[in-house]
């Protein structure tokens, strides 16, 4: 359970829920009725598919970092290196969190009748986010890491 743990690498949801509430009080200020039920029912959207891309993340990158060096941002885990009996693990429970933020985001589009586009946006968002390192795009290989990354979270 404790390797399952350093895989969600949960460090990195910290800065992620910052971001979601940055972004939720400036709606307000904006304007928007505050509304703690859409706001949590938002995080689990965008929660559930950040939860989902260090899963994903792991197992895509588990050949690469063999040879790579940890940091607190970078290299993986390496629980994957380590235990490779976790690897089928952890793909199951990044597309298990990443269907979970699809069908939420599915729910709260119908829930608080938004456009149509609201949904895409989000299913936008949760595949950058799995094609980071997933084949066949593989966007962190090919320089476009960064500019997936602001796509998916800095919008």
């Amino acid at each position: 359970m404790k390797n399952i743990f350093r895989l969600a690498r949960l460090h990195f949801l910290a800065p992620g829920f910052l971001l979601y509430l940055m972004g939720y009080l400036l709606a307000i200020l904006g304007g928007v009725k505050y509304d703690l039920a859409k706001f949590v029912f938002g995080y689990l959207i965008f929660g559930s598919a950040h939860l989902s891309v260090s899963f994903s993340n792991d197992y895509f990158d588990r050949h690469s970092d063999r040879m790579s060096i940890k940091t607190v941002f970078s290299g993986g885990s390496k629980v994957l290196v380590n235990h490779p009996e976790l690897e089928s693990l952890a793909l199951k429970l990044a597309i298990l969190l990443l269907f979970f933020s699809i069908i939420a985001n599915m729910f709260f589009t119908i829930i608080y009748t938004y456009s149509f586009w609201f949904f895409i946006f989000g299913l936008l968002g949760a595949f950058l986010g799995w094609f980071y390192t997933a084949p066949p795009l593989k966007l962190a290989y090919r320089g476009l890491g960064e500019l997936s990354t602001m796509l998916a979270v800095g919008f």
